[in-house]
């Protein structure tokens, strides 16, 4: 129980990571915000197909997890960028 309470947390806050990085894309036209948004959309599959028991399509979900990390990679790198120039 105290699992599945544990993934159900984190899957209620990628949500809420996933939101706020669209809603500061809008706001600002941040894109590396916007890369975290998307990122987070990679995380939210895995998590749900965890909680509902998928298990047929593991090596599929490690694939959207290092999709999620390389979209999250970007978008360091271009805070970086940013940070540089000024």
């Amino acid at each position: 129980m105290v699992f599945w309470d544990i993934s159900f947390v984190s899957l209620v806050m990628s949500f809420i990571v996933m939101i706020i990085g669209f809603l500061a894309y809008k706001k600002n036209g941040s894109v590396p915000a916007l890369l975290i948004g998307i990122s987070y959309i990679f995380y939210i599959i895995p998590r749900i197909a965890y909680l509902m028991q998928i298990t047929q399509f593991d090596r599929f979900l490690v694939f959207l997890r290092v999709i999620a990390y390389s979209i999250e990679l970007a978008a360091v790198i271009l805070l970086g960028k940013k940070q540089r120039k000024r």
